[in-house]
């Protein structure tokens, strides 16, 4: 990519009203290297460009994409500035979808290397960036390596998709109004990811394989359908403040230690049930639903050790509930130091 394509991307978009955080590409810099790679990879078209039947870029696409990436950007020592800027200039992109996934599993390519160069020098790599509502199909998808990544304010389907896998390793994944579909879908899957969270999504069912240790969604709004959802393997499952007109959730292949969900105005958990093909039950060690609504939620092959529905969820839980309510509003900074709180609190109720 040359100059003045890049600099044109970035004309077009201020036209749009979408404002990449003031990036300014200089010529012969790392940004601008990792633009023209880039290009010039995708322009090609490689051997091993596959997409699935839903029209998704696969791992064997992803790992090539990954290799061929790690070979041409060698001796560019790119920052994770440069890696933030590189999204924001490739927000909307007007190409087709064989290419706009393409750029998604590039980005995912680009912050594994990036992660893995900073893990030789001791560094956590922090990622934070405000998409302003544009879209970026696939962002981050394929990632192996990652320490912390936030998203805010991008559209999108299969954001975050198979974050972390074949081995990989990561730590929080923050999804802030982000996506359309298959946001974060089967993260973690056959790799190590501590904790993922969706927070004040609109629209579209939550379905998804997600392999975490912690599973958090607040205030999202999934009015457009029943709020769906199927869990992989999850250890904690917190479902704060979402709103449905009524919940059905399927979870397969988990033994988990807690699912927590208080539930906003109107909004009821009608059954929670095993997806599983197995004739053998899940086990939860503890259930906590707290409604408005209902005083009941109904079980179907399900194991539970303790469990505390509606007013009953009050008696132990009343602090974690009141702060659960609490968020409805909040901003993104609000809302991470509250989970801190409810966690602290979770433990300290649970450990007497």
């Amino acid at each position: 990519m040359n100059q003045t394509n890049i600099q044109t991307k970035l004309a077009l978009k201020k036209l749009k009203g979408i404002k990449p955080k003031g990036v300014k590409v200089k010529l012969d810099s790392s940004l601008e290297k990792m633009l023209s790679v880039t290009e010039q990879l995708l322009v090609k078209k490689p051997e091993g460009i596959y997409l699935d039947i839903i029209g998704y870029a696969n791992l064997k696409f992803a790992n090539k994409i990954y290799n061929d990436l790690k070979e041409s950007l060698k001796e560019v020592d790119f920052s994770k500035t440069d890696l933030e800027n590189w999204v924001l200039v490739n927000v909307d992109s007007p190409e087709n979808l064989m290419y706009r996934q393409g750029l998604g599993v590039c980005s995912g390519a680009l912050l594994t290397i990036l992660t893995e160069r900073n893990k030789q020098k001791n560094k956590k790599t922090i990622i934070d960036i405000d998409g302003s509502n544009s879209q970026f199909d696939g962002l981050f998808c394929f990632t192996k390596y990652a320490d912390e990544v936030t998203l805010r304010n991008f559209k999108g389907n299969a954001i975050c998709k198979n974050f972390i896998h074949s081995k990989g390793e990561g730590d929080k994944l923050y999804l802030y109004n982000v996506g359309k579909s298959s946001s974060a879908s089967s993260c973690g899957e056959n790799g190590k990811l501590d904790s993922v969270y969706l927070i004040n999504s609109h629209g579209g069912q939550v379905i998804s394989n997600h392999h975490v240790k912690n599973m958090w969604l607040i205030n999202n709004d999934f009015s457009s359908s029943e709020g769906l959802l199927i869990g992989g393997q999850v250890e904690r499952i917190w479902l704060l403040n979402n709103y449905a007109s009524s919940f059905d959730l399927q979870f397969q292949r988990m033994d988990a230690e807690l699912l927590f969900a208080t539930l906003s105005d109107s909004s009821v958990i009608k059954k929670v049930r095993s997806a599983s093909l197995s004739t053998l039950p899940i086990k939860f060690e503890n259930v906590v639903i707290h409604s408005k609504e209902s005083n009941y939620v109904e079980l179907d092959k399900l194991s539970v050790k303790t469990i505390q529905v509606g007013n009953l969820a009050t008696t132990q839980f009343k602090p974690i509930i009141d702060l659960s309510y609490s968020l409805e509003g909040k901003t993104f900074e609000e809302i991470k130091s509250t989970i801190v709180k409810i966690e602290q609190l979770y433990d300290e109720i649970n450990s007497k």
